[in-house]
């Protein structure tokens, strides 16, 4: 069965490109006039010190960065190759002074690489590898408020994102919030469970705001992101402000109105 719907979402991973490409969303965008069109660079790669592989890494900033002064606050997102022009999309259509940076997979296609970075022990690895060298690096160049960072990913992602904040030091948290957007929790139910029970132990106060979304219909992940979301109903941590929604809709279906609740209440 985890053979089955493996190959299922790779399919539905490889016809996301595919369509992503057909509509131009592959190159890079050199807008005309920066202070009312956002700024795209899709030509960064970081290696990793950890497995040595080379990742892309996509920016976005907003319109009038180039401009400005102030600090931004930040998005960090998973799978760039297909969630980084939709995604920066919807922040410049909804007006919200955001920089994204996306962490592609080492393939271009993201059909092996993300197996091992998305769930544990990789997802450990791949954690050290964001917080260590990515955010050193991208922070070090642009204009980011390190208090606002927020971590989102979708599928592996969501799970991803899931086993961030359980795996981050309660007394040092690199990120805020957190998205987890139908995360593919049935990969690893026993580990995360068990990487919650840890972290209560450590900690009953995790200061950070959580979404959680799950997608209700077809081949949506509602039934095992619930049990997910109710690992933190049960312990009732201090200090987390967390919320729930399952969206009537399919597991890609899911991403943008999901993405759109979360930034309404991240950017008012």
């Amino acid at each position: 069965m985890i053979a089955f719907r493996r190959a299922l979402r790779q399919l539905c991973l490889v016809l996301t490109v595919s369509l992503l490409a057909a509509c131009g969303g592959g190159g890079d965008s050199t807008p005309v006039d920066p202070a009312t069109q956002p700024t795209r660079d899709t030509s960064l790669r970081i290696q990793s010190t950890g497995n040595q592989v080379n990742y892309p890494i996509h920016v976005y900033l907003p319109p009038g960065y180039a401009t400005s002064t102030k600090d931004y606050p930040v998005l960090y997102t998973m799978d760039a190759e297909w969630s980084f022009l939709p995604l920066s999309t919807e922040l410049f259509e909804q007006h919200k002074e955001v920089i994204v940076i996306s962490i592609g997979n080492s393939d271009g296609q993201a059909t092996g690489q993300r197996w091992i970075d998305y769930q544990m022990p990789g997802a450990a690895a791949h954690y050290r590898f964001l917080t260590q060298q990515v955010i050193p690096y991208v922070e070090a160049r642009y204009r980011i408020d390190p208090t606002r960072r927020t971590l989102i990913g979708h599928s592996m992602g969501g799970l991803f994102a899931g086993l961030v904040l359980l795996l981050e030091d309660p007394a040092h948290r690199y990120f805020a919030n957190y998205i987890s957007q139908d995360g593919s929790f049935w990969v690893q139910e026993d580990v995360v469970a068990g990487l919650e029970a840890a972290l209560a132990q450590r900690t009953q106060s995790v200061p950070a705001r959580l979404f959680i979304f799950s997608a209700s219909q077809g081949d949506g992940n509602l039934s095992t992101v619930e049990p997910f979301r109710d690992l933190f109903v049960a312990r009732n941590y201090q200090n987390l402000v967390y919320s729930y929604e399952a969206f009537p809709t399919t597991h890609s279906g899911m991403v943008i109105p999901s993405f759109r609740r979360a930034i309404a209440e991240l950017y008012p």
